[in-house]
């Protein structure tokens, strides 16, 4: 799974085609495939349930990017569950002290 596959799959989740609004309105994904804990507010309002993220993933990249979509979706589900305990300005440096070590470890990262 290359970088530009994962990047276009966040892009494609994070901003929904007329198609996929399309998709969620008539299915009601939001409602039958949400996952509880995560927020639907916002961006989050289309592609944030499983079935139409992997959709949208699968659609992009093929199976890496239904992988990258599952990941994108557990990521925000993470921040979101951290956010409950420590708050938004607690997740937000963690977030910016984990990102920090992975800078400092990369050794021979190709992306």
């Amino acid at each position: 799974m290359n970088m530009k596959t994962i990047r276009a799959v966040n892009h494609g989740i994070d901003n929904p085609s007329n198609m996929m609004i399309s998709f969620n309105k008539m299915f009601q994904t939001s409602k039958n495939y949400r996952i509880k804990g995560l927020n639907t507010f916002g961006h989050r309002q289309y592609n944030h349930d499983m079935l139409s993220s992997v959709m949208t993933g699968f659609m992009t990249g093929g199976l890496d990017g239904a992988m990258a979509a599952y990941a994108h979706v557990l990521a925000d589900l993470s921040r979101d569950v951290g956010a409950k305990r420590v708050g938004y300005t607690g997740m937000d440096l963690m977030e910016a002290a984990f990102m920090h070590s992975m800078y400092l470890n990369r050794k021979n990262r190709t992306y």
